[in-house]
């Protein structure tokens, strides 16, 4: 049986776009969707709202996406956050398991 993917949230598809757009000297709108599986319509929705918001920068001369520093920087903070979000769910499930074995 094929199982569905979860729902990404909105923060997480930016930052896959973010990652797909990083460390080149530019993205094809054709490797974003391969590399995000996201459709070319929703994708567009989000490239033009990235732009608008400084994330990323399309360059018409080549057909090209690259992500702007400002882009780095909420890459970066992304990280950050899953790691501590990730880092407290540990937390919460080893005290839970402990809590479990003492009754």
């Amino acid at each position: 049986m094929l199982r569905r993917p979860r729902q990404r949230s909105k923060t997480e598809i930016i930052s896959s776009i973010l990652r797909s757009t990083h460390n080149r000297t530019g993205t094809k709108i054709s490797q974003i969707m391969y590399e995000t599986y996201i459709p070319y319509n929703q994708l567009k929705e989000y490239l033009t709202m990235m732009i608008q918001n400084k994330l990323i920068v399309y360059i018409k001369e080549e057909k090209i996406f690259k992500i702007t520093e400002y882009g780095i920087h909420a890459l970066k903070l992304y990280d950050e956050m899953d790691k501590l979000l990730v880092y407290n769910s540990t937390i919460q499930s080893l005290n839970r398991d402990a809590k479990a074995t003492i009754v």
